[in-house]
């Protein structure tokens, strides 16, 4: 007699999993407030981008909160593009 994997039922029916929908939360440390925006970057052609939240957590996007979404800014030298349905001005941060 062989053994089943554990996902093969008796009737060889795939058993299936429920995805558990948790809040996603601001990566901002000490900020535990629901993100509302995902921040994406290209190092080679020094962009960022903040566009509304994605529906898919990606581990290459950082999940911001309202409030820290609105205080993005980018490295000089770099440009950011604010593609959020509700948007802020992404500035240039100041050289310090």
């Amino acid at each position: 007699m062989s053994r089943q994997p554990p996902s093969v039922i008796e009737d060889h029916a795939v058993a299936s999993v429920k995805r558990m929908d948790r809040q996603r939360l601001c990566n901002r440390p000490a900020c535990g407030t629901a993100a509302a925006a995902s921040l994406t970057f290209q190092y080679v052609n020094r962009r960022v981008w903040l566009d509304d939240l994605y529906d898919d957590p990606d581990p290459s996007m950082i999940d911001l909160c309202a409030l820290h979404a609105d205080r993005v800014s980018v490295p000089v030298g770099w440009s950011g593009e604010d593609r959020r349905s509700v948007s802020a001005e992404i500035s240039e941060s100041l050289a310090g």
